[in-house]
């Protein structure tokens, strides 16, 4: 479980107050390496500095959306692909959609932020025990 707390979460939206209560409740879980983002764009040069193994995007933002962020990830392969949740306001993209896009999920706002968190976590610890496996 301690890997879990050791993955590097970014969180992105256009909205401060958004990020800030989400990546606090990141943090809050135990998470110790949360980084935040304001678009798309930002996020793009914060994952290419840094690897990022969970993301919690909006999907509609100035500055590069959240789907231009995730097919920046299409390329890698899914083991190198970090998890990926949407949260959006708007119905301008759908469950489909996302999980083709390589999301995890997309949630509505107003969300519920244990969900987030327990999502990436399931989803991250999934990941890791798949890792482990190949190897």
């Amino acid at each position: 479980m301690d890997a879990l707390y050791q993955a590097h979460v970014l969180v992105v939206d256009d909205e401060p107050d958004i990020v800030d209560i989400i990546a606090f409740s990141f943090r809050h879980a135990g998470f110790q390496n949360v980084s935040l983002a304001g678009s798309g764009n930002q996020a793009i040069k914060i994952a290419n500095a840094n690897k990022v193994d969970i993301i919690v995007t909006d999907v509609r933002m100035p500055d590069g959306d959240g789907v231009h962020l995730a097919k920046s990830f299409l390329s890698e392969t899914e083991i190198n692909r970090p998890i990926m949740v949407f949260i959006t306001a708007f119905a301008d993209i759908t469950s489909e959609d996302a999980i083709q896009l390589g999301a995890t999920a997309l949630l509505s706002k107003p969300f519920d932020l244990n969900r987030i968190v327990k999502l990436c976590s399931d989803a991250y610890c999934k990941k890791i025990c798949l890792d482990v496996k190949a190897s």
